[in-house]
């Protein structure tokens, strides 16, 4: 039977492989705070790099809500039923997202909706619109969504609303026209983020 020879007993007290090698003891150099866990000392280094100028065009910090800014969200509804008259159902202040619009026609016969919005100074805001339409604005109202609704059908137009009114840098006004006069539900959702 052969004999295994160890390897290492031929080179002494220095038992250590060759491949190692340390230049420098790392936990010397930046030693552990004490009282400190893992997610505080990350917290702080973050803080640091942050705070740091050369480092601060790089970083774009979203506020995020904490456990001392409580989250709002708030429904509401509006009951639209002039004809071709112009109605602000929703006033969506700066930094605000709308989750959803449903439209309800709660009416006996068919009614063109459309929503509008506009910013700015609303005070004296007069829209004239025909057919469900906008013809003229003198606060600058856009229509973003038209449609005929049959007697009790119903749209959820979350698909549209919540990414194009998500934390807006002004407050939007959004109002609700109707071409023919008869009951249009409109509930909304509106959160802080």
């Amino acid at each position: 039977m052969p004999l295994i020879k160890d390897k290492y007993k031929s080179r002494g007290s220095d038992i250590r492989s060759k491949f190692i090698v340390r230049t420098e003891n790392r936990a010397i150099e930046n030693p552990t705070p004490i009282g400190m866990s893992t997610d505080q000392i990350r917290e702080v280094e973050t803080k640091k790099y942050r705070e740091n100028p050369i480092n601060a065009s790089q970083v774009s910090i979203k506020p995020q809500a904490t456990k001392d800014s409580p989250i709002y969200s708030a429904l509401g509804s509006a009951n639209v039923s002039a004809l071709n008259a112009a109605k602000l159902i929703i006033t969506l202040k700066s930094g605000f997202i709308l989750n959803d619009i449903i439209i309800n026609n709660t009416s006996s016969s068919s009614n063109l909706v459309s929503l509008a919005w506009s910013s700015g100074d609303q005070e004296d805001a007069s829209i004239t619109a025909s057919g469900g339409l906008i013809t003229s604005s003198n606060n600058n109202a856009i229509t973003f969504f038209s449609a005929t609704f049959t007697p009790e059908a119903s749209v959820s137009l979350w698909e549209i609303v919540s990414n194009t009114f998500k934390n807006v840098n002004k407050d939007v006004y959004i109002y609700a026209l109707t071409s023919a006069s008869g009951n249009v539900n409109i509930t909304y959702n509106i959160s802080n983020g």
